[in-house]
């Protein structure tokens, strides 16, 4: 029974997806800003703010953003955009921060 399962979800997710990791799921997701990706000069990690952090917390540490977006939805999210991140919050508090990708990758996953 749990192999029919299996298969079945399998079949229906698709073979890679079934078996991605949440980070190399996460890759293929493009992050743009009105359109546009920043460009990171580099592959190497960026410290970013983690889960949990408050708005405040994130500004006395990482300065002002270069973009800030309005709250949408229902609980609200809000998106700040830094130049090598972007990161989200679920009213006051960071839910996710993610590294920006340069427009090449972007553009080459298309």
């Amino acid at each position: 029974m749990h192999i029919i399962i299996l298969i079945t979800a399998i079949l229906l997710l698709g073979l890679p997806q079934a078996f991605a990791t949440p980070q190399s799921a996460a890759s293929l997701i493009p992050v743009s800003t009105g359109g546009l990706t920043r460009t990171v000069a580099d592959n190497k990690p960026v410290k970013k703010p983690s889960r949990g952090m408050s708005m405040r917390k994130v500004e006395r540490l990482f300065g002002e953003p270069k973009e800030k977006m309005l709250p949408t939805g229902n609980p609200p999210i809000t998106r700040w955009v830094y130049d090598s991140f972007t990161v989200y919050f679920e009213g006051k508090y960071v839910i996710h921060a993610v590294k920006n990708r340069p427009l090449s990758e972007v553009n080459d996953a298309r």
